[in-house]
């Protein structure tokens, strides 16, 4: 089973984005801060990150660089509402793989957490696509 870390400060969006993903067969982790995020990351064996770019402690941007900086073989998603091309170039910089642009295709972020989490970790990580939601 895939363990999944959402990072996500709106509780209701993590509420039903834990609820899609462990219905989907993930292993779903949710909290609601950055800080809280590096907490599980020490304690649970986490596959894969989905961050929320805004969250009430440091920005998503920056949670994503210091995991890279961990475990740089980690694939990451980054959720979005403010997508700018600085955004995007800090993102491709660190290695996040995919960002979606709120509000979200779960359809989308379900096949790019399937082919992420099914990717071998000799390959290149799969290049941020433009924002990918409808």
């Amino acid at each position: 089973m895939v363990n999944i870390l959402v990072v996500e400060d709106d509780l209701n969006t993590l509420s039903g984005l834990q609820e899609l993903l462990n219905c989907e067969g993930f292993r779903a982790f949710g909290v609601a801060s950055g800080a809280r995020a590096m907490e599980i990351l020490r304690s649970e064996p986490i596959d894969l990150l989905l961050c929320d770019f805004c969250l009430p402690d440091m920005d998503g941007i920056q949670v994503c660089e210091t995991i890279k900086a961990r475990q740089p073989e980690m694939p990451i998603v980054l959720v979005t509402a403010f997508c700018s091309p600085e955004v995007e170039q800090k993102a491709s910089e660190i290695g996040i793989d995919k960002i979606f642009k709120k509000p979200i295709d779960l359809e989308e972020l379900l096949g790019a957490l399937n082919a992420l989490s099914n990717r071998d970790s000799n390959q290149a990580p799969v290049r941020i696509s433009g924002v990918g939601a409808k």
